[in-house]
């Protein structure tokens, strides 16, 4: 629903100097012995009406506005809270929003040792989480577990075998991979007939991905 937008360009009646601040009113009688009276005031500004339609609009324009008491600025009070009608404030939206697209840092623990890892970029926006990396390592397809070889590589990834693409670099020659999120995890190369028939083998896995959080 549309806010409703009151005027705001009500003006007074200003008298004439002549009138020296009195209003000028003419007694007139009529024909059933009643009598009216009419302004016969001189004006320099005629004032604006205001009634019935006015003020009902002002009414309804609070009516309708937010109640201070509703509105809940604290984030751990937003997300606690159960009752209907309350409103999210403008502090706990941003405290939401920060939360959301701060960045994600590798742990101490992220590379098991004879990786390494470059490009390492991840971060969350807007309840989407992203990760790129660039990981040298050995494939031994002889390690390999359901088809998995860990390449020793833990970021904080919540979901145990989620799949998503990636690419092995391995002289010059560029393998199609498929990666997945071990129960440890640590991401695993799909190891397939091209890259098992190319024995140990060190090169460069590249990963890019995103998911909900």
């Amino acid at each position: 629903m549309a806010k409703n937008v009151l005027p705001v360009d009500f003006q007074d009646d200003i008298l004439a100097e002549s009138m020296n601040g009195r209003r000028k009113y003419q007694m007139i009688t009529n024909s059933d012995g009643t009598v009216s009276f009419v302004d016969v005031t001189e004006y320099t500004q005629v004032g604006s009406n205001f009634g019935q339609a006015q003020v009902n609009a002002t009414n309804e324009a609070v009516n309708e506005s937010a109640d201070k008491n509703k509105i809940i600025d604290d984030k751990d009070d937003l997300v606690a809270n159960s009752q209907a009608g309350m409103m999210a404030g403008a502090l706990a939206v941003k405290a939401i929003r920060e939360e959301l697209n701060q960045n994600m840092t590798r742990t101490s623990n992220a590379v098991t040792s004879g990786y390494t890892v470059t490009n390492y970029d991840t971060y969350k926006e807007n309840g989407i989480q992203h990760i790129k990396a660039v990981i040298s390592a050995t494939v031994s397809p002889s390690a390999a577990e359901d088809g998995y070889f860990t390449i020793g590589f833990a970021p904080e990834v919540p979901l145990q075998t989620e799949m998503f693409s990636g690419i092995y670099l391995y002289n010059s020659h560029i393998y199609p991979v498929i990666l997945r999120v071990t129960a440890n995890k640590n991401i695993g190369i799909y190891i397939s007939d091209e890259i098992t028939s190319l024995g140990n083998s060190s090169g460069n896995v590249f990963i890019e991905t995103s998911y909900s959080i």
